[in-house]
């Protein structure tokens, strides 16, 4: 696969949204995951 000059950075943009996009869901887990341990001490 040829890779012309202007493809990385467009790969970089991309896995960079991808990053932060994943960043937020995991952190959205997180914080819903410790909203439920509150809500519910048994588990």
């Amino acid at each position: 696969m040829a890779l012309t000059k202007g493809q990385p950075m467009a790969v970089q943009i991309c896995s960079r949204q991808i990053c932060h996009s994943l960043a937020a869901y995991l952190q959205l887990q997180v914080v819903w995951v410790y909203l439920n341990r509150n809500q519910n001490p048994d588990l």
